[in-house]
């Protein structure tokens, strides 16, 4: 696999693994989005995306403890998340179109 193969396999499984996360959320299924929020803290830093992985740490926090409600401002930590992400995306797409 070219690492353009394994960036864009990253990024998709980044990019699901946030969507289900956003989903449970909105279900007020905490655990799942909890569970979700460390699977994005661990693949980001294994692919060395330290902003996607920061962000995703501060996510994990504000939803605070196993079996507790987030705290207040937990969504935007959710929308940093996917910002740190969107970013890479479109700095990838950017550098990788002929003429860039």
């Amino acid at each position: 696999m070219s690492i353009k193969d394994e960036h864009e396999f990253a990024m998709a499984h980044l990019a699901h693994d946030l969507t289900v996360l956003g989903d449970a959320a909105l279900r007020d299924d905490f655990n799942e989005a909890r569970f979700r929020a460390r699977m994005v803290v661990e693949k980001a830093e294994a692919a060395g995306l330290a902003d996607v992985a920061k962000a995703a740490k501060d996510f994990v926090a504000s939803l605070g403890p196993v079996g507790t409600q987030p705290a207040l401002g937990y969504g935007v930590d959710i929308l940093r998340v996917a910002e740190e992400l969107d970013k890479l995306g479109y700095q990838h797409l950017r550098h990788t179109r002929p003429g860039c």
